[in-house]
């Protein structure tokens, strides 16, 4: 068997369970393979003398570049925990070939988490510092992955002080979130970024963390001391491009079982926001779900604890004259003080300073705001603001920059919840695009206003070439219904929008029926070449039904359909258990239909 040939049958051989009779039968082809170059040997409980069997072998071979020996969160280490990271270390410390490695899940520190959630084993810092003891010395990992390790506040200081004191390191990211740093564990690493020697490190996850003494369920003592450490570090880094602090508690509240609880202080993020003000290397943060605003939602939905603009107008200030930030998450923190559901007294005063700063502010090019709730008038004027900054490429994952370069035939946004400041913005880019002929906007939270607004951009866009639009999942009223009939009646080139899982009445339901009977066009987005349509489980209601109905009449439209499906809804009103009200009118529409639609031949 040639060496290509192996190298394609080596490279995955991950789940077989080779343990480490296999592994050692495996060895002397890794070390004589001269092809392979990239290998998984995840979950296969190599335990230590496996693992030092491969890695022996990998000692001698030079051309494999990534490596997979990672174990499983519930099945337990592959490498036999510390014991088996010793031989990994000192295969690490002597190849200068590979470039990436795996070993996540590999209970490192002797420690690890059951089903249960306790924890279990004795902790041994042996086997994580032959590991950064490696890191400080190799020249070739630009990869190494070492999260659920529960490698501690030590253990990733060790990490961080070895990659930061190795002048020849390549690691250009590491992934540290979700791993219980606390704030003494934070002081390490920001004390080892302080002085760093390497400039390869330039991207760090501490998302999910205890950055300021709490989890997620309130479990510890606030303090500000971890994030004011992490401040003070951005001041003086000049490596670190990119830092994710996203979930971590930086304004001191959290919710318990749903309940709010703790105390709101601005301290952390005042600290950051300063920081940012003087920064001369971070280019992007992620400071989502961290409560900027004091408030947060239940497990029933409402609205627990008080609004305070204190931490997101610090925010803003500092985006006022930092010239170096270009990405800028802030989503999911109920800025304007409503929650998902609307509940809650909505201000405008937060979103009101940001989009005062995006005016000014000449470097961010991707912004993200999604899942706040923006509305009314703070979403006019965010909306204004991006549009009106020609240095934004990226909003709420909407591409503006090939946007407004009219370089799109198709714009697919389905389930980005860009919500209603996202749609003003879509409607403000639309007169530009004179190209694009499908634009899908499904389930983003557009509400009447960002509908109307988008199609209020297409009516007056006498050019548009839009053959197709999704409405659908959007929270769409009777004012936004409309609207889109407005704009359906004058627009030439449409032939398929769809607008199923709204909130219509059968009013305007009938309505938006008469109006797309009478230009030929598709409701519930059927395509004319259409030959079946699954519309199952979908929770589609009786003016739902009534929008089916328009199309199925329509031989125009679904003249092609054979097979049709629309089981397991609500087009009568009921649901499983028989709750709401019952109604014939969705479905006595679609009886209509079926007696002059001659085409179909299948429907449940």
């Amino acid at each position: 068997m040639n060496a290509l040939v192996c190298s394609r049958l080596l490279r995955s051989l991950s789940q077989n369970r080779l343990g480490a009779e296999g592994a050692a039968a495996l060895a002397p082809a890794l070390a004589a393979n001269g092809a392979l170059t990239k290998l998984s040997l995840a979950q296969n409980k190599l335990e230590e003398e496996g693992t030092k069997a491969i890695c022996e072998a990998l000692e001698q071979n030079t051309t494999l570049k990534e490596l997979d020996i990672s174990g499983h969160r519930f099945l337990g280490s592959n490498i036999e925990g510390s014991a088996g990271a010793k031989h990994v270390a000192k295969m690490l410390g002597v190849n200068g070939g590979l470039t990436s490695i795996d070993l996540r899940d590999n209970q490192l520190c002797g420690i690890w988490i059951d089903r249960r959630g306790n924890q279990n084993g004795t902790n041994t810092a042996e086997g994580i510092v032959a590991i950064a003891d490696a890191l400080r010395v190799n020249g070739s990992l630009t990869s190494v992955k070492l999260r659920d390790n529960r490698l501690g506040d030590e253990g990733w200081g060790a990490i961080f002080a070895a990659i930061c004191a190795n002048k020849d390191s390549k690691i250009m990211s590491l992934d540290a979130s979700k791993e219980n740093i606390g704030p003494t564990g934070v002081k390490l690493i920001t004390e080892a970024l302080r002085m760093s020697v390497t400039g390869a490190l330039t991207s760090l996850d501490l998302s999910g963390n205890q950055l300021c003494g709490l989890d997620l369920y309130g479990r510890g003592t606030y303090t500000a001391e971890g994030i004011t450490a992490i401040a003070d570090a951005l001041r003086v880094n000049g490596g670190l491009t990119s830092i994710n602090l996203s979930g971590n508690q930086l304004c001191g509240i959290y919710t318990y079982f749903g309940e709010l609880r703790g105390t709101y202080t601005a301290v952390g993020i005042a600290a950051i926001a300063e920081a940012l003000r003087v920064n001369g290397g971070l280019t992007s943060i992620d400071l989502s779900r961290n409560q900027l605003c004091g408030i947060w939602s239940d497990n029933y939905g409402n609205q627990r604890g008080t609004y305070t603009a204190e931490g997101i107008t610090a925010i803003a200030d500092a985006l006022g004259v930092d010239g170096g930030l270009t990405s800028l998450n802030l989503s999911s923190n109920q800025l304007c003080g409503l929650n998902h559901l609307g509940r809650g007294t909505y201000t405008a005063e937060g979103i009101t300073a940001i989009a005062d700063a995006l005016r000014v502010n000449g470097a961010l090019t991707r912004v993200d705001v999604r899942r706040n709730n923006i509305a009314g008038d703070g979403a006019v004027q965010l909306a204004a603001a991006v549009l009106c900054n020609l240095k934004i490429e990226m909003f709420n994952e909407i591409p503006i920059k090939e946007m407004r370069a009219n370089s799109l035939t198709k714009l697919d946004l389905m389930r980005k919840d860009v919500g209603v400041a996202g749609g003003m913005v879509v409607a403000g880019l639309i007169p530009v695009m004179g190209a694009l002929t499908a634009l899908n906007l499904f389930s983003n939270d557009l509400k009447d206003e960002g509908v109307s607004a988008v199609c209020e951009a297409i009516q007056s866009n006498k050019e548009t070439k839009l053959a197709s639009l999704n409405f659908g999942n959007n929270g769409i009223h009777p004012v936004g219904a409309n609207a889109v009939a407005a704009m359906v009646a004058v627009t030439g080139a449409l032939t398929a929008t769809n607008l199923l899982g709204n909130w219509f009445d059968a009013e305007s339901a009938k309505m938006l029926a008469e109006v797309a009977k009478q230009k030929g066009i598709s409701l519930c987005g059927i395509l004319r070449d259409q030959t079946t349509a699954n519309f199952s489980n979908q929770n589609l209601k009786p003016p739902d039904a009534i929008l089916l109905a328009s199309d199925l009449s329509q031989v125009v439209v679904t003249g092609g359909l054979t097979s049709l499906d629309l089981s397991n809804n609500e087009l009568c009103g009921l649901d499983d258990f028989g709750r709401g009200t019952y109604t014939a009118v969705g479905i006595t529409a679609i009886a209509d239909a079926l007696r002059v639609n001659g085409g179909l031949t299948k429907i449940e």
